[in-house]
């Protein structure tokens, strides 16, 4: 599960992943984050 950012508002944590592990969920749910914004600053 991802939610869509809304606005400038972007969602992470580990309740957003479907990983069991629940730093490894937080970790690659954070990830996912960063990189969306990094390809929002790329493309803007």
């Amino acid at each position: 599960m991802q939610l869509e950012p809304q606005g400038n508002l972007y969602f992470a944590g580990d309740h957003l992943s479907h990983t069991t592990a629940w730093q490894h969920g937080a970790f690659e749910s954070a990830r996912k984050v960063v990189m969306d914004l990094h390809e929002r600053v790329l493309s803007s």
